[in-house]
């Protein structure tokens, strides 16, 4: 995640999430699919990406397809009910409960 960039993430009780990612150049990426926990070794958090937008980026010499990556694996941390820290190799996202 890069600086100034703002992630909003709903987990469902299903296990279905989605998540809106808005760059500060405008540029949006919204991943969706299914996530689960896994207890071992700590606790990880792991989307599975099964649909995502956009799905092409045109620019001055045509559209490419977008790639969306299979999926991603976070170490989580709750910090009371309200915050979930997220951590990857690209670094640390807080997220907290909304409304």
């Amino acid at each position: 995640m890069q600086e100034g960039e703002a992630v909003e993430i709903t987990l469902g009780a299903g296990g279905r999430f989605a998540r809106h990612d808005a760059a500060r150049d405008g540029t949006v990426m919204t991943p969706s699919g299914r996530w689960s926990i896994a207890d071992r070794d700590g606790r990880w958090l792991r989307l599975a990406i099964e649909d995502g937008a956009p799905r092409r980026a045109c620019g001055l010499l045509g559209c490419t397809p977008v790639r969306m990556p299979p999926g991603a694996t976070c170490r989580y941390r709750l910090q009371g009910a309200d915050t979930l820290l997220l951590e990857d190799a690209g670094g640390r996202i807080v997220l907290r409960r909304a409304g």
